[in-house]
C-alpha cells in the first residue's frame, strides 16, 4: 500500500491567510485593538498570538474559543461587546450615562407609557405624512403629472384614514395597519369602511364614489396594467361631470379624478382624526418658503442649467 507522505511543519503552527482574513472582519473596533498591541501593532501578528492555544484543536472548538477570547477582550476594556448594537437602556432598570446625561432626573417609563407614547406618536406621524402627501399631491395635480399625482394623493387620504383609526385604537391594532390580512395594507376602501363605522353621524354618501374612484388608480400605479388593457384618464383642478369622448360615450376602464372632491374629502379627515390646526397646518398653508426654493432649485433640473426656453442644456 501506498503511505501517503506529510510534509514537516515548520515553525508554529499557523491560522493560515484565509482564518486571519475572516477574523480582521469579525473583531470589533474594542478587540481589534487590543490585538493589535500583542502583535506590536499588527493585527495579524495579534491574531496569530492569540490562536496559539487553539491551533491544534478541532475546528468546532476553536470558533468557540475565539468567542471566548472575544469576550474576555471585551471584558477588560470595559465593553460588553455581545449586546453593544442593541439598546442597553431598554433592557436595563437604570439609564445609562448618555441618557442620563440628557436626562438628569432620572426618569424611566413604563411598558404601558412607552407603548402609549408610540400609539401617539404613530397618530401625529400619519397626520404629518398625510398632509405632506396631500399638499405634493395637489402640486402634481397643477402640473397634470398623471396618474402619478392621484397616487400620491391616494397616500395622503390612507394616511389620514389611518390617524383617523389611531386615534383611538390600540397600539396592537395599529402595528398592524400595515398588513394587508391583519390590518388594511394601501386598501382605502377597506380603511374608508372601518371609519365610517366609527362616526357617531352619517357620512355624506358622495364620498364613497370618491374613494372608490381614487382607489383605483392603484391599478394603474405601475405602467404594465395601463400598457396591457389601456385606459382613459382625467386628472383636473376643478370639478366637472364624468368626461365623455365626443362621441357621447362614457370610455371604457376610466380613470377620473377632480381635485376638489379629494379637497373635500382632506378637510373632512382632517376633522375627524383630531388634529389641532394650528400644530399641523402653518406648515403646509404658508408657502412662501417654498416656492421661494422651488424657484432657486427650479434652473437646476436634471443637474444642468436650464436654458430661456425650458429646456435642460448639457
Amino acid at each position: 500500500m501506498r503511505q501517503s507522505k506529510q510534509k514537516p511543519k515548520r515553525g508554529r503552527p499557523s491560522l493560515g491567510s484565509k482564518a486571519k482574513k475572516r477574523m480582521n472582519v469579525m473583531l470589533s473596533t474594542t478587540v481589534a485593538a487590543k490585538l493589535r498591541e500583542f502583535g506590536d501593532d499588527n493585527l495579524s501578528g495579534g491574531i496569530e498570538w492569540a490562536a496559539l492555544p487553539l491551533t491544534a484543536v478541532k475546528p468546532a472548538e476553536r470558533v468557540h474559543g475565539f468567542k471566548r477570547l472575544a469576550r474576555d477582550a471585551a471584558a477588560a476594556s470595559g465593553r460588553d461587546e455581545p449586546h453593544q448594537a442593541r439598546n442597553e437602556s431598554s433592557r436595563s432598570p437604570t439609564m445609562n450615562a448618555s441618557v442620563n446625561a440628557r436626562n438628569p432626573t432620572g426618569i424611566t417609563f413604563t411598558k404601558d407609557q412607552m407603548n402609549e407614547s408610540e400609539r401617539q406618536g404613530y397618530w401625529y406621524h400619519a397626520i404629518e405624512y398625510g398632509l405632506q402627501y396631500y399638499v405634493t399631491g395637489r402640486f402634481a395635480v397643477s402640473h397634470r403629472f398623471t396618474p402619478v399625482s392621484a397616487n400620491i394623493l391616494h397616500h395622503a387620504v390612507e394616511l389620514l384614514l389611518k390617524a383617523c383609526l389611531a386615534h383611538n385604537d390600540p397600539l396592537e391594532a395599529i402595528r398592524d395597519y400595515w398588513h394587508p390580512k391583519k390590518g388594511y395594507g394601501h386598501d382605502i376602501i377597506r380603511l374608508w369602511s372601518a371609519f365610517k363605522a366609527r362616526q357617531s353621524v352619517p357620512v355624506p354618501a358622495e364620498f364613497d364614489a370618491i374613494i372608490s374612484g381614487l382607489h383605483a388608480f392603484e391599478d394603474i400605479r405601475y405602467p404594465e396594467t395601463l400598457i396591457r388593457e389601456g385606459a382613459t384618464i382625467s386628472i383636473g383642478i376643478i370639478e366637472v361631470k364624468d368626461p365623455i369622448l365626443t362621441n357621447g360615450q362614457v370610455p371604457e376602464n376610466l380613470y377620473a379624478l377632480m381635485l376638489p372632491q379629494i379637497d373635500r374629502l382632506m378637510g373632512l379627515l382632517f376633522d375627524a382624526s383630531g388634529a389641532n390646526p394650528p400644530a399641523f397646518l402653518p406648515r403646509i398653508t404658508d408657502d412662501t418658503v417654498g416656492l421661494k426654493y422651488y424657484d432657486m432649485v427650479r434652473p437646476s433640473l436634471f443637474g444642468r442649467a436650464t436654458t430661456t426656453d425650458g429646456y435642460a442644456s448639457r
